[in-house]
């Protein structure tokens, strides 16, 4: 079907060929994922095939493999993204910078009173995992289009600047570039292409109020400390309490 279609593009009105344009480059950024695996899968077979995350990296690690899979396969299939296409998704990471922190802030507070870590873990990968993926999708675009974000939608490039993802955004941009210029040749199973994303996913959690802290036996403890941001000033106060006299 989609063969036939170009084969009659010329015939097609202005909806259509829009509609065409978006099938082919879906298409391309699919064709490019598989690409992607199978060199991972060359470099790194027992990683790819058999690797079972532990500790922090089961939640820093798969953030961090979406991050790279999503940069690579919207760098290479840029070509074929129409400009509004790339509006759409500067927009949609313009609106995710700024609901984010505001909903991950709104969950933590609510953990304070139900104590639902499962729940809460669950929600923030909802939030802040798009986030990052949405972070990825655009700096893959930027990237092969050689554009900053600001030349590309000043509002966008306003709203990051103004929220607290800047920092972890401008790591990542590094890390992923690193990784580009790398692949595939410089990739092997200790994952050791990976290990300063991983860092950088660790920390975005950290900033956005979940610290991961991995255990000797492989295992994972959450921490969810109080701050202004995700507690009341009396959540505040009666944690400092505890602290100080051993309150329950």
């Amino acid at each position: 079907m989609f063969a036939i279609l170009g084969q009659d593009y010329e015939t097609l009105d202005d909806e259509q060929k829009a509609w065409f344009g978006r099938i082919l480059h879906m298409l391309h950024h699919e064709l490019c994922h598989v690409h992607d695996d199978n060199k991972k899968i060359d470099a790194m077979p027992a990683s790819m095939l058999g690797k079972v995350w532990s500790g922090a990296e089961m939640f820093t690690g798969p953030l961090a493999e979406t991050a790279w899979s999503e940069y690579f396969a919207n760098r290479v299939s840029c070509i074929t993204a129409s400009d509004e296409v790339i509006d759409e998704m500067i927009d949609m990471l313009k609106e995710t910078i700024q609901r984010t922190k505001p909903a991950v802030n709104g969950h933590v507070l609510a953990y304070r009173t139900n104590a639902d870590l499962e729940a809460l873990m669950a929600l923030f990968q909802r939030h802040g995992d798009f986030l990052v993926k949405a972070a990825a999708y655009v700096l893959g675009y930027l990237d092969g289009l050689e554009k900053t974000l600001e030349q590309a939608s000043e509002e966008a490039h306003q709203a990051l600047v103004e929220s607290d993802f800047l920092a972890i955004w401008e790591r990542m941009h590094q890390e992923l570039r690193v990784m580009f210029d790398k692949h595939p040749n410089g990739w092997d199973d200790s994952l050791a292409i990976y290990a300063n994303l991983f860092v950088v996913m660790r920390d975005f959690y950290d900033d956005m109020g979940l610290v991961l802290r991995g255990e000797p036996d492989g295992g994972l403890y959450v921490e969810v400390p109080f701050r202004p941001s995700n507690s009341t000033p009396a959540m505040i106060l009666q944690n400092a309490a505890r602290q100080l006299f051993g309150m329950t």
